[in-house]
């Protein structure tokens, strides 16, 4: 009888109770991994929409558009001009029954703010503005049209909102996760008269204020905002036209 076969081991082919051991091993660890990740999206689960709201508000805050911008204009000419582009707001002016427009408008409409609210609007400022107590505030200043007689007589209403910065964890309390409208300015704007309105700049000396150009029939005119450390924005009139035109 010939000697029994002996069983080779190869060096690199580890025994299958070891691979078994380390199949186990990898379970394990998947298991555990997806445990946490399951913790930590029912622990956080509710905080997604508040992340997602958060970051809308920092994309506005860190929105910056050209200092040349339009964000208003009701000069014939130049809303068809601006009616050409895809960034652009034109509205008829209508006064019912007539469905003719008594003037057409066009304004800017920043995407940004639009993802944020979830509607269009015409924006004359969308970004940030620092108070004297170093708090960081976005700041959106929305503008309206409203006919307020069939001769083409309107009300420019000047809409700043305010929000504190919120945090990006989602962390913030929900009694500041929405903006507050603060001292809606209105001015009577006569049938006759032509507005534009410029995009709103920084103060290079002041952090806390940002100022407006504008123009009525080509007679320039200034406007400043300031926002105080309660989140206050205030809009006065420096010089110009609509010094004597607010309601």
């Amino acid at each position: 009888m010939g000697e029994p076969e002996s069983k080779i081991q190869l060096d690199y082919a580890p025994p299958v109770h070891v691979l078994r051991r380390r199949w186990v091993r990898v379970g394990l660890t998947l298991l555990v991994i997806a445990s946490l990740l399951g913790g930590a999206w029912w622990k956080y689960r509710r905080r997604i929409p508040a992340v997602l709201y958060a970051y809308k508000e920092w994309r506005c805050m860190r929105f910056s558009a050209a200092k040349d911008l339009a964000a208003y204009e009701e000069d014939e000419p130049r809303v068809a001009a601006l009616a050409l582009r895809k960034d652009y707001l034109v509205i008829p002016q209508v006064a019912p029954p007539s469905t003719k427009p008594v003037l057409t408008v066009a304004g800017y409409v920043a995407a940004p703010l639009t993802a944020f609210f979830g509607r269009k609007q015409i924006a004359a400022f969308v970004g940030s503005l620092t108070s004297a107590d170093g708090r960081e505030w976005f700041v959106a200043i929305e503008l309206n049209t409203v006919l307020i007689d069939v001769d083409g007589a309107r009300r420019l209403q000047i809409m700043p909102w305010v929000m504190p910065t919120l945090p990006l964890d989602g962390s913030a309390p929900k009694s500041l996760i929405r903006p507050g409208l603060t001292k809606i300015k209105n001015f009577h704007l006569a049938r006759i008269y032509r507005l534009h309105l410029d995009w709103a700049q920084h103060d290079p000396q002041h952090a806390d204020r940002l100022t407006l150009r504008y123009s009525i029939n080509n007679i320039p005119g200034l406007l400043e905002g300031r926002i105080d450390n309660n989140g206050t924005f205030t809009l006065r009139v420096i010089d110009g036209p609509l010094q004597n035109l607010q309601e």
